[in-house]
């Protein structure tokens, strides 16, 4: 299990911001949609405002480097859960 996260596979998750744009069919089953609702986040569409996080939370992957470095191991960050990364590829075009 995760030590920040209910994810098995993962010991923790980043995730830069919550929300997307919707940009295929394929979205009308966005488990992170759903999970942002049931938070109360209206983060997804093309003009919503997305959900972001202060310093203290960038800072987080920094703080599981080094702890990684000090266990002599390697970390798994599932980064990018709450949103879509294509659409990112997308807009940098």
């Amino acid at each position: 299990m995760g030590q920040k996260s209910a994810i098995e596979w993962t010991d923790h998750t980043f995730n830069p911001w919550w929300g997307c744009t919707k940009v295929s069919p394929g979205c009308v089953h966005c488990y992170a949609e759903t999970l942002s609702s049931r938070y109360r986040y209206d983060v997804f569409g093309p003009r919503k405002p997305r959900r972001t996080f202060g310093e203290a939370y960038w800072q987080e992957p920094l703080k599981w480097n080094r702890q990684a470095v000090q266990l002599r191991t390697r970390m798994r960050v599932f980064v990018l859960r709450w949103q879509m990364f294509l659409k990112i590829i997308t807009v940098l075009k």
